[in-house]
C-alpha cells in the first residue's frame, strides 16, 4: 500500500499514521474541547479511533491521498 513519505526536520517528523497511533488519537479525539473545532464527532471508544484510522486515513493512503499526517515533535 502506498503511504505518504516521511519528512524529517531538526524539530519534527511528519509521517504516515499507523494503527499503533490509535491510542494517541483516541486521547485527543475523545476530548470534547478538541473535537469542537473539527469535522468529526467526539470519539466515544477506542474502536471509534480505530475505525477513523482504518476507514478514513488508511483509505486515503490507498487512494494515494497524502493526508492526514502524524506529527512527532523532536525538540521544542
Amino acid at each position: 500500500m502506498w503511504t505518504p513519505p516521511i519528512i524529517e526536520t531538526e524539530r519534527l517528523i511528519l509521517r504516515p499514521i499507523i494503527l499503533a497511533d490509535v491510542p494517541a488519537i483516541f486521547e485527543y479525539a475523545s476530548n470534547p474541547k478538541v473535537s469542537r473545532y473539527v469535522p468529526w464527532k467526539v470519539h466515544q471508544t477506542i474502536t471509534d479511533s480505530e475505525a477513523f484510522v482504518r476507514d478514513y486515513i488508511l483509505k486515503n493512503y490507498e487512494a494515494e491521498i497524502p493526508e492526514p499526517w502524524g506529527v512527532t515533535i523532536l525538540k521544542i
